[in-house]
């Protein structure tokens, strides 16, 4: 049985739960660690489990129809974590929740939450979780109303994940990445936010996503460069290696470079076929390709149908 005092502790109830139910709850609890990135639930699935989460961070992700996340949540440790609506009334989940660092929780299968008794504590379990989900999101919402750059201040305050890319920190602030990482270079050069030295190798070097800026700003502007399938030649343009050009990307944006360039090349083509109805033989040496076999098969195994169809595929 795990010994957890302070189990319930979290939850601000004004009618505190029986020390029999907290000991039922606890004896039921069984630990996992999950590593960075793991998946605790995917859109679509019904959750059948609830994760008392000990240490780390579990992220919210949405996922748009063009493979866009955006980061609607993060969990702290002390919360229970689960898709409410599906974990209690069966409802597909929507979004995807993955460990930030190395996440231990205490998990609480929905088969074992049936039999927990009394069965009025169980009930009320449900209306304390929904309440402070409920919380939750108005402390957000207080949040969202500050300027950006006092947001970025309050969300460093707050969330001490260092761990997490920048990318989905800035989609979570409802701030776009450029922005999000020139206010944070700023706010780290002032000392008004910290990245807590000592723990990320990333900490001293602010520079680096000034770095990551410049060379997404590059891709952009030079995608439809065929050279840089060689990311060495990339690296040297801006003064670095391949290794820590990746590294670096990985940190900030949650991907790697040469992904970032594939989806962007993948996005342009597919906008070139279907809104500009251009020619498979004209659109593959605009986006970067250097044979029209290669981009057919590439864009084939990224968007799941032949470039050919892009157009019948997405009418409209």
């Amino acid at each position: 049985m795990i010994q957890d005092e302070d189990l319930l502790s979290d939850f601000n109830s004004t009618d505190p739960f029986s020390k029999e139910f907290e000991v039922n709850l606890a004896d039921k609890l069984k630990k996992q660690v999950k590593n960075n990135y793991s998946i605790f639930l995917k859109p679509g699935q019904i959750a059948k489990s609830i994760w008392h989460l000990r240490s780390g961070y579990i992220a919210e992700v949405s996922q748009d129809t063009d493979g866009r996340q955006t980061l609607m949540d993060i969990y702290c440790p002390g919360a229970f974590v689960t898709d409410l609506p599906s974990f209690f009334h069966k409802q597909p989940v929507a979004y995807k929740y993955m460990a930030i660092g190395r996440v231990e929780v205490h998990e609480l299968k929905q088969i074992d939450y049936l039999e927990l008794e009394p069965a009025v504590e169980r009930a009320k379990l449900e209306s304390v979780l929904m309440s402070n989900a409920i919380k939750l999101n108005d402390d957000k919402s207080e949040m969202f109303l500050l300027a950006p750059r006092e947001r970025i201040i309050s969300f460093f305050n707050n969330y001490d994940v260092p761990g997490l890319a920048d990318k989905y920190c800035a989609s979570f602030l409802r701030i776009s990445i450029e922005n999000y990482i020139k206010l944070k270079i700023s706010l780290l050069k002032s000392g008004e936010i910290d990245l807590c030295a000592g723990k990320s190798k990333y900490s001293s070097q602010p520079h680096y996503m000034q770095v990551v800026l410049e060379i997404k700003t590059y891709i952009n502007e030079n995608y439809g460069n065929p050279e840089f399938e060689n990311l060495t030649i990339l690296g040297t343009k801006f003064n670095t290696t391949k290794k820590t050009l990746t590294e670096y990307f990985k940190k900030v944006l949650g991907t790697t470079a040469y992904k970032y360039l594939t989806d962007l090349r993948m996005a342009k083509a597919r906008d070139l076929l279907v809104n500009e109805r251009k020619m498979v033989k004209e659109v593959y040496k605009e986006v970067g390709f250097k044979t029209e076999d290669y981009f057919s098969r590439r864009f084939n195994e990224y968007h799941g149908y032949p470039a050919k169809e892009a157009a019948t595929k997405n009418p409209g």
